[in-house]
């Protein structure tokens, strides 16, 4: 009789909306259950590149609005990090 192959690294990608609570808790049982290292991710979109398109200067308004984005988006990773003792090296911020 075969054993069931369990998990060794699970990814979790993260948006941090409310409603992502559930998948959070299934994805971290999952880790769990299989003694897996869990991973998080989260992307970013870069929107520079969607108001580009429109032919308007925006470009130091988005760039500051990136800025706050991408720094509120390390303050969610950290505090879910914490939140679920998943180490800063399994953590990732990508933009995309």
């Amino acid at each position: 009789m075969k054993t069931a192959q369990r998990y060794k690294t699970l990814l979790l990608a993260v948006d941090f909306h409310v409603d992502n609570a559930e998948v959070i808790d299934v994805g971290s049982d999952l880790a769990t259950m299989h003694g897996a290292s869990l991973h998080l991710a989260h992307v970013n979109e870069p929107l520079a590149m969607a108001y580009a398109t429109t032919g308007i200067n925006w470009s130091e308004q988005v760039f500051t609005l990136e800025a706050s984005m991408r720094a509120e988006s390390r303050e969610r990773m950290t505090s879910l990090a914490q939140q679920l003792n998943v180490s800063e090296l399994n953590c990732h911020l990508l933009e995309g």
